[in-house]
């Protein structure tokens, strides 16, 4: 009884689809409990589902007796389901092309948390990013792993630097460069601060 998958058509197709058998119903129950802030241990939500599937389940049948006495269900037609199915493709594709057409994110709006970035970093972990910015330059391999694995994460996450196998690579040339200008920077700033003054 109930309906399959494929049985289901327009804006629900787009859920998750649990047959009502046992393990599948505790599998929806696991994955609820998961995304809620105070969930249950897993040993108390397989208690606690062990004790109420039986009336779970009487229901269901209960249910599917009652409905059997209505009107037979049509299967669907193999053409309703190509419909659908090419309506769902012509959707993707459709936004697929309109996040194409989307213009970049102009370099100024991605510079602020490239700043925030920045002043999140150690004095060490700013000379390590100079140091993987020469040595990419200068076409030498730079770990993707490693003691400062942290910081390369970070600048993954930025788009500066795209992983590549074991290694890591130049992705944004421009905000690469405008993290080791903040370094310049900071290096000039120092040294005139370090300077007697006259």
């Amino acid at each position: 009884g109930g309906l399959a998958p494929a049985d289901v058509s327009g804006p629900l197709a787009q859920f998750q689809h649990r047959g009502f058998a046992e393990q599948e119903f505790r599998q929806l129950l696991g994955d609820m409990n998961r995304l809620l802030s105070h969930s249950l241990a897993g040993e108390r939500l397989d208690n606690a589902f062990r004790m109420v599937w039986p009336e779970i389940e009487k229901e269901y049948q209960s249910a599917l007796t009652d409905n059997a006495k209505g009107a037979a269900r049509a299967p669907r037609r193999p053409e309703d389901m190509l419909e659908e199915v090419v309506n769902r493709v012509r959707s993707i594709e459709r936004q697929v092309n309109a996040d194409a057409a989307s213009p970049p994110v102009p370099l100024e709006q991605i510079k602020i948390p490239a700043r925030i970035f920045w002043m999140a970093l150690s004095t060490e972990q700013h000379a390590l990013v100079e140091y993987v910015a020469t040595a990419l330059l200068a076409g030498k391999s730079v770990p993707a792993q490693g003691a400062h694995a942290d910081v390369l994460e970070g600048l993954v996450d930025l788009g500066v630097l795209a992983v590549v196998g074991q290694d890591v690579v130049i992705a944004d040339r421009e905000l690469l460069d405008f993290l080791c200008d903040r370094r310049l920077d900071e290096q000039r700033r120092r040294a005139q601060a370090n300077q007697p003054s006259a």
